[in-house]
């Protein structure tokens, strides 16, 4: 009798459970972004993010795995510490030591990218910045003044040994900086300061050096401290899938089209 009683209890419980949603399944996942950075994420009236990484996030976490989100952008050295803090649960971004000590970080990219050398048309080093190929021989020309924005990661780390630095708050800053020759020379992805240039009004003004220095891939990164983390596994598994069937490819057309 006790325990036929008892049987019916673990079963009523059970059921209970399966009734009730799970933590993750209840909560919406916070995907964080850089401001400004036209065309990858930026917003307009509100905080509410839109752009390349927004378009592929929704695109694989929620299209395919059925996850609801909200995106939000943020000052970008500020998106990264909610991250780190487990404040927010995602950001689209390159993965470096820093961020993989906080961050469980996608296997497949969701997109990849190239760093070649920018500088104002009027920029008396002009010249000489286009004899260079690569981000080593750069670097010693101690006399050329680089610039990148507050919170780059990448940046952070390639440009560490060189001796003049301007730092700006946005993509406007920077080009404003490129134009009037404050800085002379600002390395960033083609498909991200092409859109600036001609969205932002700096068209005849800014010239690309068409040296590849570095090509560099975009992972998702999920905070270590998010409710969310145990999706990883899952959403490797289907970036293989999407790779080794040609999806990514024509996800990546399909959303760098928007943005030319």
């Amino acid at each position: 009798m006790a325990l036929n009683s008892l049987r019916k209890l673990v079963i009523y419980i059970l059921s209970l459970l399966l009734l009730v949603p799970s933590y993750s399944q209840a909560k919406e996942l916070k995907a964080v972004y850089a401001q400004d950075y036209l065309p990858f994420s930026w917003s307009e009236d509100d905080s509410v993010a839109k752009g390349v990484e927004v378009d592929f996030v929704n695109a694989v976490l929620g299209d395919k795995l059925g996850m609801k989100m909200t995106h939000i952008v943020y000052p970008w050295a500020r998106a990264q510490a909610m991250v780190q803090e487990g404040q927010a649960d995602i950001m689209v971004t390159i993965p470096n030591k820093k961020r993989r000590s906080y961050a469980l970080v996608s296997d497949i990219p969701l997109f990849s990218s190239n760093f070649l050398m920018h500088t104002g048309v009027s920029n008396p080093k002009k010249s000489r910045l286009s004899t260079i190929t690569n981000l080593k021989d750069l670097i010693k020309q101690e006399d050329i003044i680089h610039g990148h924005i507050v919170g780059a990661g990448w940046h952070s780390v390639k440009l560490k040994g060189v001796r003049s630095l301007k730092i700006a708050p946005s993509s406007l800053q920077i080009l404003q900086l490129l134009d009037r020759n404050r800085i002379d020379v600002y390395i960033e992805q083609t498909p991200l300061i092409r859109y600036q240039i001609k969205t932002l009004g700096f068209e005849g003004r800014i010239e690309e050096i068409p040296h590849i220095l570095e090509e560099t891939h975009w992972h998702i990164c999920l905070s270590k401290k998010s409710s969310f983390s145990g999706v990883m596994p899952q959403l490797n598994a289907l970036l293989v899938k999407m790779k080794n069937d040609g999806t990514l490819l024509k996800l990546q057309e399909e959303v760098f089209s928007q943005y030319q």
